[in-house]
């Protein structure tokens, strides 16, 4: 019995300890800020953030395009480093409004879960209130870590148009453990997506050692009945999805379309 309890005692101390690193140091491990990859040329534009910071961001028009992609990028890049991604869904159709959360590229502050939840918002204003895109017109893509930062407009905004997550989590801890042991909320998408009220695409690749692939199946699973839509990637990890063709012809496609219906959903 003394052991049993011994036991008890060192596995109650240890989760402890976890919960405790758990809420020291969560928000350094999910934001490793890189170093700037990119100058202000001219064409970086400044979003006021509560508390009188700035959120560095980028608009790159499509031609007679009517529609508008939010794009909220990973952990480990910026605006400099995914400018090329940008281009390219302009090129093919797709305005799009891109934007570093604090403490990447040239935004200022620290990194936080706080800071990605208010630069994405602003991100949002800019596109409804300076661009005068209507929330039908309006797309949410989000990467890896910016799949918070897209739901998280999403749940503010059910009016747009679609949501496209791109290796995304379900929940943070998701992403490293197969169960959520932290008994509190941080970045819980898979509870925001199942009160989307728009299509959502899930992109993912089956090889994916970053946000393993059950995370896209929790996420496609908590989406209301006939919105979600699951593309797999057999060969594909979590990086390098856009050099796959079919990464373009999903979303583009999806985006444009105001999102396919999936009729083929059995849950």
């Amino acid at each position: 019995m003394k052991i049993f309890a011994a036991a008890v005692l060192v596995l109650a101390c240890a989760y402890g300890a976890l919960l405790l690193f758990a809420r020291l140091f969560a928000e350094r491990i999910i934001f490793p800020a890189p170093p700037a990859s990119y100058s202000d040329d001219g064409d970086i534009i400044y979003l006021g953030l509560p508390g009188g910071g700035k959120a560095a961001a980028l608009w790159i028009p499509a031609k007679d395009s009517k529609v508008c992609a939010i794009y909220s990028h990973g952990n480990g890049e910026d605006l400099g480093e995914i400018r090329p991604l940008l281009e390219e869904y302009a090129r093919r159709g797709i305005s799009v409004f891109a934007y570093d959360y604090p403490g990447y590229g040239l935004s200022s502050g620290k990194p936080s879960i706080k800071g990605l939840e208010e630069s994405s918002e602003a991100a949002y204003r800019y596109v409804s209130e300076e661009l005068g895109f209507e929330d039908s017109d309006i797309a949410v893509v989000g990467y890896s870590l910016g799949s918070a930062a897209a739901c998280e407009i999403a749940s503010r905004h059910p009016g747009i148009r679609c949501a496209v997550i791109i290796g995304g989590f379900s929940k943070a801890v998701k992403a490293v453990l197969p169960v959520n042991i932290i008994p509190w909320e941080m970045l819980d998408n898979s509870s925001k997506i199942s009160q989307f009220k728009f299509p959502a695409l899930f992109m993912h690749g089956r090889r994916d050692m970053v946000v393993p692939f059950r995370n896209a199946l929790e996420n496609y699973k908590a989406a209301p009945r006939g919105l979600g839509r699951l593309a797999e990637f057999p060969d594909r990890g979590h990086y390098g999805l856009p050099d796959s063709p079919k990464y373009w012809e999903e979303a583009v496609g999806f985006i444009l379309s105001g999102g396919r219906p999936n009729r083929n959903d059995k849950r």
